[in-house]
């Protein structure tokens, strides 16, 4: 009952709070649809009946951090109002998974109570930092289009350079379309992003006042140099990946990365541009990320054509696919797919695979480190797309061996691309010319450009940077005054710097692969934290009640738990059969031999934290609903195992030892049995393996599904010298991690590719 009353008031609450108001600034807008996605996310858990306790802690954590004191009060109400709605179940929820319960309603009451004792500085309204047009002299036109016009200016009080950007008025039929670059713009700072000065409305546009980039479209730089060489591809993908991060963390998605909207300057400085096409998605996330980002992070507000509700998965992963096409085109000077149709093109990037121009007919300067990263952020499964688990995997890869990324903060002359000059040479040349006379036609004079009355302004159509406000007031205060370019990069407000260390909220572990130091850093999406304690008898701690194993996995060791004894500590705090350990009281312990860990362990006193993942397939398997219909949708892996002696009591003749459970199927609201391997010392006749973990599916062709724990061991029990074992692969011990890619899968996959696509072999 209590689900169906929290769903009920949360698709209210969605629909109530999702409606754009023009009478928000833009980062109160911002912040509010930050609210409405994780509202989103929780309601959609809930239908899937997949949500946890510690997804709703995760949720109002995040929510209540990072946030401006000029929207904290109108935000603090809202988050306070989602805590009641959400509270009871997440109770509920602490009470089932027996954790101690959290007071929710304090919590509210307390954000609230916060807020009131808040006493911030009134600020100036918005309108007080709203320029005239006369107040902006034409200097050229830097470009014309459908959409509108770029002309470089002089912001004559301050004599300062801007680039003027009009948008006409009917180009976008929907105000939260025209304000995105500005709420954008209200929340982002970074070297690698175009810097927003102001914007504002006139009668015949939409104005916008941005740095002036002394640059070239990088579309042309390209196109002139036919490719670029692998060192300046490396420079410019550097950049292109340290701009979208930041988007990333900050909350937005770019979706319109390509080539042409990169400028790049005299030197090897790239600005991405255009954020028209933005959307909003989850960022601002704590220190520690997210267990419940995984899937929230893909979820985008839909525009009101589809109920409030109603999500849209179009996540970071986009931008990575696009970074990929950016990629190959700076080293080739063309693009991987192309098609005479959007049809076309769109059923040639599904099937496709991806190739090379031979360097005979078609030179490039593609290396095999660029190729091998080319092909993983052209992954036509955006699960396993580059990026789309750790951030740090792009920064890792061989692509950027040893590559200084601080270079970039630091420099201005990042590499030498003698197009740029000519470009720029053959530019200057033309403007002492007659120029060109079709850019004459939609030239506009800015300052006969109509004002419109500061009340008519609407807060959501406005911007101004700190910087700007700046110069706005010193403008006011003092005739003479020169504008140096350390004043305009300095900000009025402070704010917390966000920790871009960590893991992007799609993070996936992959700790049994790295290092105890790196294992620290990429871990905490997929873990747990149990807390086990014990009692002293006979002046002696008693065992914690658990058992260990070590194997070795496709590609690194495991240690994973076998046994759980019956009331024991680590019953009691919920530890599991093939939970697989990351750490020990925070020390990683992958790359520790077994007798060393069993130590820590006993040496630990009364009480410590164990680390485990929280995708281990029994952990999924006893606590979601909808796995049965997951694992229907992964592709069997069938292992010929031979026949072993007896080694300790329940060996089984073939090497391997299950554990039933009891899993919930959603579709036929029963319950089916299915046989995990818990042990599995087997030798194989054909190179393939099964691993702990693995879900057994046949022996022989025979089905399991219906038998009995009795009929599955008469069929190990056969007595052949080889049998043949088809299980469903869900073991972490695999490369590929198949239960975690198909939860967050969409139709495109690299499986329906006729022809693999060209990969590149790294030594």
């Amino acid at each position: 009952m209590i689900p169906k009353t929290a769903t009920v008031l949360l698709e209210f609450f969605i629909k109530r709070e999702s409606k754009v108001s023009l009478m928000r600034v833009p980062l109160s807008h911002f912040c509010q649809e930050e609210v409405v996605l994780h509202a989103q996310e929780c309601l959609l858990k809930l239908n899937k009946q997949v949500i946890t306790y510690q997804d709703i802690r995760d949720m109002v954590e995040n929510l209540c951090i990072k946030k401006n004191t000029e929207v904290a009060k109108e935000l603090g109400n809202t988050i306070r109002k989602l805590i009641i709605i959400v509270c009871e179940v997440a109770t509920s929820l602490e009470k089932i998974s027996e954790v101690p319960t959290t007071d929710w309603m304090a919590i509210g009451e307390a954000i609230v109570n916060k807020l009131e004792r808040m006493n911030p500085p009134k600020p100036l309204p918005f309108s007080a930092f709203i320029p005239r047009m006369r107040e902006f002299k034409n200097m050229k036109m830097l470009g014309a289009g459908g959409f509108g016009a770029v002309y470089l200016a002089n912001y004559r009080p301050a004599n300062f350079v801007v680039t003027v950007k009009l948008v006409n008025m009917d180009r976008f039929s929907r105000h939260k379309q025209a304000a995105m670059d500005k709420v954008v713009a209200s929340v982002i700072r970074n070297p690698f992003l175009v810097k927003y000065y102001c914007c504002f409305c006139v009668k015949e546009a939409y104005v916008t006042v941005m740095e002036y980039i002394a640059g070239l479209d990088l579309m042309r730089v390209v196109t002139k140099e036919e490719y670029l060489d692998i060192d300046s591809s490396r420079i410019i993908m550097a950049q292109l990946i340290l701009a979208m991060e930041h988007m990333h963390l900050r909350g937005f998605l770019h979706r319109d990365i390509k080539v042409s909207n990169m400028l790049i300057l005299p030197g090897g400085r790239v600005k991405v541009i255009d954020f028209d096409t933005v959307k909003v998605c989850n960022g601002h996330c704590r220190s520690s990320v997210c267990s419940g980002m995984n899937i929230g992070c893909t979820i985008v507000i839909l525009n009101r054509r589809r109920r409030p509700c109603t999500v849209f998965r179009a996540g970071r992963a986009a931008d990575w696919w696009s970074s990929g096409i950016v990629m190959y085109k700076l080293m080739t000077g063309r693009v991987p797919f192309r098609g005479k149709s959007k049809q076309l093109l769109r059923e040639r990037i599904i099937t496709s695979p991806l190739k090379w121009p031979r360097a005979e007919e078609h030179p490039h300067s593609a290396t095999t480190p660029a190729k091998d990263m080319t092909y993983r952020l052209l992954k036509k499964n955006p699960v396993e797309r580059l990026g789309s688990r750790n951030y740090s995997d792009l920064k890792t890869h061989p692509f950027f061996d040893q590559f200084d990324w601080k270079m970039l903060f630091a420099k201005t002359e990042l590499c030498d691309i003698a197009s740029i000059a000519e470009l720029m040479n053959s530019d200057a040349e033309k403007e002492g010319k007659t120029g060109d006379p079709e850019d004459k036609r939609k030239h506009q004079l800015l300052e006969e450009m109509t004002d419109v009355n500061l009340e008519s302004q609407k807060p959501l159509l406005c911007y101004a940077s700190p910087s700007f406000k700046k110069l706005m007031l010193k403008v006011k205060s003092t005739k003479a005054f020169k504008v140096s370019d350390s004043f305009m990069e300095t900000s009025a407000q402070s704010s917390t710097v966000i920790d871009y260390q960590g893991n992007s909220p799609m993070s996936i572990s992959k700790t049994a692969a790295l290092s105890s130091t790196d294992a620290k850093e990429t871990t905490a999406a997929d873990k747990v934290d149990l807390m086990l304690y014990r009692k002293k008898k006979y002046l002696k701690f008693w065992s914690f009640g658990f058992s260990l194993r070590r194997i070795k996995g496709e590609e690194a060791n495991f240690i994973y738990i076998d046994s759980v004894t019956k009331g024991s500590p680590a019953d009691m705090s919920k530890v599991l059969p093939l939970d697989f350990i990351l750490q020990v009281n925070g020390i990683a312990v992958v790359d520790a031999p077994l007798p060393r860990i069993k130590k820590m362990i006993s040496s630990a006193g009364d009480q410590m934290v164990l680390s485990v993942m929280s995708s281990s397939p029994y952990r999924l398997l006893v606590s979601r609903r909808d796995m049965l219909s997951t694992m229907r949708g992964i592709p069997l892996e069938s292992a010929v195992v031979k026949a072993t002696k007896l080694t300790c009591i329940g060996t089984k003749p073939y090497g391997i030892g299950l554990l039933d459970v009891d899993v919930a199927d959603d579709k036929l609201k029963q319950s089916s049995k299915c046989f995990l391997l818990l042990y599995a010392d087997v030798i194989s006749a054909n190179k393939k393996m099964v691993f702990p973990g693995d879900v057994l599916f046949e022996i022989d062709g025979t089905p399991l599904d219906g038998l009995s724990r009795s009929n599955v061991d008469q069929l190990l029990s056969s007595g052949k010298p080889e049998i043949t074992l088809s299980v469903v692969p869900l073991s972490p011990m695999r490369k590929r991690r198949f239960l975690i890619s198909k939860m967050h899968e969409t139709g495109m996959s690299d499986t329906n590719v006729a022809s693999k696509s060209t990969a590149a072999e790294i030594d």
